[in-house]
């Protein structure tokens, strides 16, 4: 991921990084998910959209596949997209370049790229970028790109801390 071109798409989007307008990011929110990437995974998955229009810069989807169940977001800001397995938290940050992934998780990696979607690794998600967010002191590109929640769903440190992870 090239943090230049993530932070001039930023720009784009908000018209500035330290006085970010987000109507335009809403409305593409509220427009919706490319149709063609939602229809393929209703075909294969069962699909929950948990999308928090209040807080997130992109659509927000669990899926689940034989016990099996995943988080996929897809950024409104650009063509970037965060894949993990699951269960309470996200366990494991899903690319192209994870080591033997089961066949659903290397058909949504083939989807994502095949849809012009760049799918992020954790050091990318983890990347400082100079956003200015309401609430998040130490903006990373998954804040910027995702949601404006402050903690990182991979962080069970921080989870098990606040009481939200076993």
């Amino acid at each position: 991921m090239d943090i230049d071109e993530v932070e001039d798409g930023l720009r784009r989007a908000y018209g500035s990084l330290s006085r970010p307008a987000f109507g335009t990011v809403a409305g593409r929110l509220a427009r919706g998910p490319d149709g063609g990437l939602v229809e393929a995974l209703y075909d294969r998955f069962e699909v929950a959209d948990v999308t928090d229009p209040n807080e997130d810069h992109g659509w927000h989807l669990i899926l689940a596949a034989d016990g099996r169940r995943w988080a996929l977001y897809v950024s409104a800001v650009g063509p970037y997209a965060a894949l993990a397995r699951i269960s309470q938290a996200w366990d494991l940050i899903l690319t192209p370049d994870t080591e033997d992934p089961a066949p659903d998780e290397r058909w949504l990696l083939d989807l994502l790229a095949g849809r012009g979607l760049t799918v992020l690794s954790q050091a990318d998600l983890e990347t400082p970028v100079a956003l200015a967010l309401t609430g998040v002191d130490d903006v990373r590109a998954y804040h910027a790109l995702f949601t404006a929640t402050e903690i990182l769903p991979w962080d069970h440190v921080t989870l098990r801390r606040l009481g939200l992870l076993a």
